[in-house]
């Protein structure tokens, strides 16, 4: 049976401790936030998860959050240096990356965020080229010729 881990708009610290050690404990477990949240609770849970990094449990929520299109780059610029490779990857697949953020994702040494920064939309088939040119590229390979051939593709990824 999957157990649900609510989190809170507001969440403390004691929180946050007694939400890791259900997640922890739980075999399956899936992570549910509040639909509605205020830019103001946003950036404080953004910041309070920031702060428990390199926390798996924390990253988890974090990755989450810098999904939602309302969640704002300069908090995904904040977080990006202390990011474990999965919210790299959660940032690196938003379409409205700032420069900084969209050079920190071509430039990653690590292949899993290669692979996925090639698919965004805002990535172009020059900058996927130049990636096939590093050692992270060469690794991923096979999904920048993929993407490359998608955005070529007249019906290119919509």
């Amino acid at each position: 049976m999957t157990a649900t881990i609510m989190i809170p708009a507001k969440l403390s610290g004691s929180d946050f401790v007694a939400l890791r050690v259900a997640w922890n404990v739980a075999q399956d477990a899936s992570i549910v936030l509040p639909l509605q949240l205020s830019l103001d609770e946003i950036t404080d849970l953004v910041r309070f998860l920031g702060k428990q990094l390199p926390d798996d449990f924390a990253s988890t929520v974090l990755a989450d959050l810098v999904e939602r299109p309302e969640t704002p780059i300069n908090l995904l610029e904040s977080l990006f240096e202390s990011a474990d490779i999965g919210l790299q990857v959660a940032i690196c697949i938003r379409t409205d990356l700032s420069g900084y953020l969209l050079e920190k994702c071509l430039s990653s040494t690590v292949p899993d965020v290669i692979e996925h920064i090639v698919f965004n939309k805002a990535i172009s088939i020059s900058d996927c080229e130049r990636l096939l040119t590093t050692p992270p590229g060469r690794a991923a390979e096979n999904a920048i010729r993929r993407a490359i051939e998608i955005k070529r593709s007249p019906d290119r990824m919509k």
